[in-house]
């Protein structure tokens, strides 16, 4: 998997719209991202994990009660104050399938109807619009190629990483 670009709007810390371009170049294929505490950066790296997996991604088999919590904590502070019912993570990525690249956009939506919190996901392969199921065999088949947990292990935290040193958590992580 080859994760191309990431757009996030109205999610954690980044207001409006805001893309991050992770295709490599020259043939380098380890993309670092730094900034300040508070900056974003474990945001973004969640947001490719909700952005791919949803209410997987927190460990749930499907949305319930628990995964709206989470995703409310996430959605942009001032937006919801000024009443912008605009959140979107738009995940862009490539795949081998068949000996094919097939390049994809995973898009999840949440708005706010009746205030409560609702989910819309679309997913394009090649630009064409996959049907629902054909959605869910994808993810399926997502979560047996790069399963959330896999993933954590690409997509390196500093910060997570320090934190399970010093509190000598290495062998429960990796377990």
């Amino acid at each position: 998997m080859i994760i191309n670009e990431i757009q996030l709007t109205n999610i954690g810390a980044y207001r409006g719209v805001h893309s991050f371009d992770f295709r490599p170049e020259n043939d380098k294929n380890v993309i670092l991202i730094g900034g300040e505490n508070g900056a974003g950066k474990t945001t973004l790296l969640n947001a490719i994990k909700l952005g791919l997996f949803g209410a997987y991604s927190y460990g749930y088999k499907t949305e319930n009660a628990e995964y709206y919590k989470k995703v409310e904590s996430i959605l942009n502070h001032t937006a919801k104050k000024l009443d912008e019912n605009n959140f979107q993570i738009q995940v862009e990525f490539s795949l081998i399938d068949g000996f094919e690249k097939v390049d994809y956009t995973s898009t999840r939506n949440w708005n706010y109807v009746n205030k409560s919190i609702k989910e819309s996901h679309h997913i394009l392969a090649n630009n064409e619009e996959l049907s629902e199921y054909e959605k869910d065999l994808f993810l399926s088949k997502l979560k047996e190629i790069m399963p959330p947990q896999l993933l954590d292990l690409c997509l390196f935290d500093g910060e997570e990483i320090a934190r399970i040193v010093s509190e000598n958590l290495l062998s429960d992580y990796l377990k």
